[in-house]
Order: C-alpha cells, then sequence, then structure tokens
C-alpha cells in the first residue's frame, strides 16, 4: 500500500525563487553617535543600547556623524563590511503648544507633520521653555515614553499669543496685533 503525499514542489520552488531574487536590503536605525576615527574610517554608534562599529566610505558623511549626535543611519555590506551609506540628523522640529509643569511634559506641533505630540524632557521641563517657542529637538523612547534628550530654540514665541501683521509701504510700516497697532513708524526722504 502505497500513500501519496501533495505535491510540495511547487511550495518549495516558490520559496527558492523568493530568497534568490530578494535584493540585499540595506539597514536604516535610529543611533546615538559615541566615536568617530576619521583615520580608520569607522565610526561608533549606540543602536538601542548596543555598540556597533560601522565603516565609512564616502568621507562627506562626517558632516552629519558627530559624537554625541543622534542620527538616522542607512548601511549595507560593502565589500564585507558594514558601511554606512546615508546618514542625516534625527532632529525633529516644531512649535511648543503646551507645557504641563506638574506631569514633566511639553505638547508639541511637528513642523513637517502638524502632528501634536506630548514629549518628555530628560531632566524635568527646562527653564525658560514657553509655549510658542519653536524649538530644533532630538528623542528616544523610553519605557513607551517620547524623551526629549537634547534641543535648542531656534524661535521665540509670541507670550499672549498675539497673532498679527505687518503692514509696509513705500514711508511707512505698523505692526497690528489682535489688540490694536502695537507700533508704527514713517520715514520721509527728501
Amino acid at each position: 500500500m502505497t500513500k501519496t503525499l501533495a505535491p510540495i514542489g511547487p511550495l518549495v520552488t516558490a520559496a527558492f525563487c523568493l530568497l534568490v531574487s530578494a535584493p540585499a536590503t540595506a539597514e536604516t536605525v535610529k543611533a546615538r553617535v559615541l566615536k568617530v576615527e576619521e583615520r580608520k574610517n569607522e565610526v561608533t554608534v549606540d543602536v538601542a543600547g548596543r555598540s556597533r562599529t560601522y565603516r565609512i566610505d564616502d568621507r562627506t558623511l562626517y558632516r552629519v556623524l558627530r559624537p554625541r549626535r543622534l542620527v538616522v543611519i542607512t548601511a549595507e555590506r560593502v565589500r564585507g563590511r558594514h558601511t554606512i551609506v546615508d546618514a542625516r540628523s534625527a532632529a525633529l522640529e516644531g512649535r511648543v503648544t503646551g507645557l504641563d509643569e506638574r506631569r514633566g511634559r511639553v505638547t508639541i506641533r511637528e513642523s513637517d507633520t502638524g502632528a501634536t505630540q506630548d514629549y518628555y524632557f530628560e531632566h524635568g521641563l527646562p527653564r525658560g521653555l514657553r509655549s510658542g517657542d519653536v524649538i530644533s529637538f532630538d528623542v528616544e523612547e523610553r519605557s513607551r515614553r517620547l524623551v526629549i534628550t537634547r534641543w535648542r530654540r531656534i524661535g521665540r514665541g509670541r507670550d499672549r499669543g498675539d497673532a498679527g501683521t505687518l503692514s509696509t509701504s513705500p514711508t511707512s510700516f505698523s505692526w497690528t496685533a489682535s489688540s490694536g497697532t502695537i507700533g508704527s513708524r514713517s520715514t520721509t526722504t527728501r
């Protein structure tokens, strides 16, 4: 008595074709630069708590790859070595829309997407940060929280939320806020 098995040949052939035809993929990760060794053409980064060393073939990448900087890198195997082929800053940019000192939380509307997101600072809310400020910042996920590890102010916000317009003419200009004219100046040329 003989048993016949279902034909598995087509399944094996399809799986083999997928494996063989799959292109070599690049790895893209967010990492913190730990050490840059330009003489050795190597960069050591921290990826999710693990140290990794990559080769650098494109020396222009050193402009982005600086110690302590948070970056997004793309690496591929080149001549048998893990090599960074692309790097860009992982910094985000946005406007502070709310501060919650009790919880140590800041709400930011991101410039790129317009999405509003809550973040926490590594060591509590910084002094001098105000609602309306535009900041550039690095973020890491820690214990399911988005934590700002580095930031800098790139624009001051309006404390009272005064939306206004600047009016100009060849001989004068004025700033008009929602509460009225803040200032004006006339110029005369003779």
